[in-house]
């Protein structure tokens, strides 16, 4: 059976780590052909494990031939799978551009609640996938087609609890911020938090990873702050001195590079506090998901696709200020965080690190015994 997921694969956005976790499990499978919707390049596998990279290689080959034949239009039978990427206001590109007649599947991720001019797009697949019940329920309002959740996972082989390095200041508290930085995602709710906190707690340091391969989306962003995010002079986000403008001292920022998500794991082992702040998600949150597989306690909004993951037990839920108004067809659920409440959990996680290592442990074992693994998303 051909598989085609259309959207191109990679190790540093969302979209592209969907693609390849889901392009190494379905073609391990005999059964199946599978191939993106483009061509896979060495730089889109940047920092996976040799081994595996070893392993796929052939594999990579022949998803390669694939998707050259979409280009001279080859033809697909009815029993071929071509699994769309529909983002906000139901966007998505035919990359794999097949003819004849196949099994078209809508995977529609999306923060942009203003659905009804584009609801006709739906009726052009014949199944629709989503990541959260919150885009479900959305969804059911413009279409009367079946919806089904599969919620994002993580490797849990990459991303489980394990012991600090002890190569670090044993003295200092690291927290931990991920995603592109745009208004969605609360960058500045977790500058505002920090500089608060950080003034009571001199060790304390903010970590972040929230460079993306789309800088210039992010340049501007401001939300509750002062001062708004710039370029430095070679065109990168200045992210140190915009946290500097803000109120942060620069000793107290790490800010990494953008690198592989098979990397990442060695940045959690360090963390003691994940921070994830957005105002929506319309999944679970990969950085959020991965924090808590690795045991690190995580201080979330309570909002929107995140309800399907943080409770009481495996999280510190932080309720939210509701961004809804009569004009804003296109932020219906989004939420603002507290400052307030994230600085008094801040507070509680710092003072009771024995809480806070039983918080992290409970979270690690509820990703696992829940099903939200790549594994498992791809059996779904």
């Amino acid at each position: 059976m051909r598989i085609i997921f259309n959207w191109q694969l990679g190790t540093n956005f969302g979209w592209g780590i969907l693609g390849l976790n889901l392009f190494l499990r379905f073609c391990n499978d005999k059964r199946f052909q599978v191939s993106m919707g483009g061509a896979i390049k060495p730089s889109h596998l940047q920092g996976i494990d040799p081994i595996l990279l070893n392993q796929f290689a052939a594999k990579f080959v022949d998803a390669n031939k694939l998707w050259e034949g979409s280009q001279s239009r080859a033809i697909l039978d009815d029993k071929a799978v071509n699994i769309y990427a529909l983002g906000n206001e139901l966007s998505h590109n035919d990359r794999a551009n097949y003819s004849g007649r196949c099994i078209k599947v809508a995977r529609t991720i999306f923060e942009n609640t203003n659905l009804t001019p584009h609801r006709e797009i739906l009726s052009k697949f014949d199944t629709i996938l989503t990541g959260s019940e919150w885009n479900k329920e959305l969804l059911t309002e413009i279409s009367e087609q079946n919806i089904k959740v599969i919620h994002e996972g993580v490797d849990e082989t990459v991303f489980f609890p394990t012991d600090k390095s002890g190569l670090l200041p044993e003295e200092n508290f690291y927290i931990f911020s991920g995603g592109k930085i745009e208004f969605r995602k609360g960058q500045d709710i977790v500058i505002k938090s920090f500089k608060i906190f950080a003034e009571r707690h001199k060790n304390a340091r903010l970590v972040v990873a929230w460079r993306s391969p789309w800088p210039n989306i992010s340049v501007g962003t401001k939300g509750i702050l002062e001062h708004e995010l710039k370029l430095d002079q070679k065109g990168f986000l200045d992210i140190k001195r915009w946290c500097s403008e803000n109120g942060i001292p620069d000793w107290q920022v790490i800010d990494l590079p953008m690198i592989s998500n098979f990397s990442m794991s060695q940045v959690y082992k360090e963390i003691d506090v994940g921070l994830q702040l957005s105002r929506a998600e319309a999944c679970t949150c990969l950085p959020l998901m991965e924090m808590m597989a690795s045991g690190i306690p995580c201080i979330s909004s309570q909002n929107t696709g995140l309800r399907d993951i943080i409770n009481s037990e495996n999280s510190i839920p932080i309720e939210c200020d509701n961004l809804d108004a009569p004009s804003a067809k296109d932020k219906i659920g989004w939420g603002e965080a507290n400052v307030d409440s994230v600085v008094e959990a801040l507070e509680s996680l710092y003072q009771d690190r024995k809480a806070g290592k039983a918080i992290g442990n409970r979270a690690a074992n509820w990703i696992r015994s829940n099903g939200r693994t790549w594994n498992a998303h791809s059996e779904e």
